[in-house]
């Protein structure tokens, strides 16, 4: 436990960097998705499974955390 509370204050100080990061890795997926699309490689059905999996990942309970919903 203490181990862990003394990488706690390095932890949080890379949280402006991680979410940083996440944001940037979403706008590439998005920009990638747009480009497949104008280019016909990215179907409507292929659309739709992508959009139907993510929104499984919110209502689906196999992708349930064991601690209930956030």
């Amino acid at each position: 436990m203490g181990a862990i509370l003394a990488l706690l204050p390095g932890i949080l100080s890379l949280l402006p960097t991680i979410v940083t990061g996440a944001e940037k890795i979403i706008a590439l997926i998005g920009s990638i998705r747009a480009a497949s699309q104008q280019s016909g490689e990215w179907t409507p059905e292929l659309e739709a499974a992508f959009l139907n999996a993510l929104l499984a990942t919110k209502t689906d309970p196999a992708y349930q955390s064991d601690h209930g919903p956030a």
